[in-house]
């Protein structure tokens, strides 16, 4: 039996959604439960990426079979036609993948369907068929179960990750699977190193989405709910630590990631200060300004400092060494 890693969310993606929600109200003005209803199921459809995913490998996989009776049909036909290279055809970890049952079972459930972009699926098969990557892989005398994984694994990171139509359709679908898209490739590429020779087609393979989804609701929830009704009283201490700077000239993202880290610092006691930083210098520099980083650093280094000096920050637990 594989090893599952145990849930796909983690705090950081809860942390970016929460991060959504809130920046969607404050520009929509969307109603608290209208934000917070639209971010759990947001949180939910992750879900949904993940297997859509997955099941890409297992369209192409088929595309591959599909070409190859065709070729085998032809009126005219060359040697290869009449003799062809099955490695690909034959790469255990995509069978593996299609002869799952467990997996095509929640292919089923949730709906997961690449039919209707069939086109599509022919120009990635074609791309990844055209690639040098490609045909060194079939040009080799061996196929080893590693070989195979490490190709299935080449596979989403040089042709799936990077497929432009993919992204287009993942926008179509939702505005924020873009953004969750290089996510789920880590816990894809974790999910295909997870297999074994061995897998039985009844053997679980695909990873939960939560590890505990109680305490992983009750964190973003609360992350975005304290962060709104506490909304004033964050701007009031961000102004006081930023003197020189009007809060309505910080880009409005600097201002939400600091709102949201501050809360983080006074309301959420069991979590270390310093956990909280640096994720937020994180987010600053993926989703902000080039300079965010640095300014966001600053003032949540001189906050955290200060508030914790004056009793306004109380950390307990791991975190009160932090």
């Amino acid at each position: 039996m594989n090893k599952i890693v145990p849930g796909i969310i983690n705090r950081r993606y809860l942390r970016v959604k929460a991060f959504q929600a809130i920046y969607a109200q404050q520009i929509e003005s969307t109603d608290y439960g209208v934000g917070r209803t639209n971010m759990l199921k947001g949180i939910a459809h992750i879900y949904d990426l993940y297997l859509y995913l997955l099941q890409l490998a297992v369209e192409v996989h088929h595309r591959a079979e599909l070409n190859i009776e065709l070729n085998k049909n032809k009126r005219i036909k060359t040697a290869e036609d009449d003799s062809p290279n099955l490695k690909f055809v034959n790469n255990k970890v995509l069978l593996i993948l299609r002869e799952n049952e467990p997996f095509q079972k929640e292919i089923r459930e949730h709906k997961i369907d690449w039919g209707f972009e069939s086109e599509n699926i022919k120009k990635l098969w074609r791309k990844i068929r055209d690639s040098n990557m490609y045909k060194t892989y079939m040009e080799g005398t061996t196929q080893t179960f590693d070989e195979d994984q490490n190709f299935a694994v080449k596979i989403f990171k040089k042709h799936i990750a990077e497929f432009e139509i993919l992204h287009d359709y993942l926008e179509d679908v939702s505005i924020y699977w873009q953004d969750d898209l290089g996510f789920l490739i880590v816990n894809v590429f974790q999910t295909i190193q997870n297999l074994k020779e061995n897998t039985q087609p009844e053997d679980k393979i695909l990873f939960p989405l939560h590890k505990n989804k109680e305490d992983e609701l009750k964190f973003v929830t609360d992350l975005y709910r304290k962060t709104l009704i506490n909304s004033d009283e964050l701007d009031k201490t961000i102004d006081r630590f930023t003197i020189n700077w009007d809060l309505d000239r910080i880009a409005k993202l600097d201002t939400i990631l600091m709102k949201m880290a501050l809360c983080e610092m006074i309301y959420f006691p069991s979590i270390p200060l310093k956990v909280t930083i640096n994720e937020y210098i994180d987010l600053a520099r993926e989703y902000s300004t080039p300079k965010s980083a640095k300014f966001v650093n600053g003032v949540l280094d001189k906050m955290s400092q200060t508030l914790k000096s004056e009793g306004v920050i109380v950390k307990s637990g791991r975190g009160l060494l932090n």
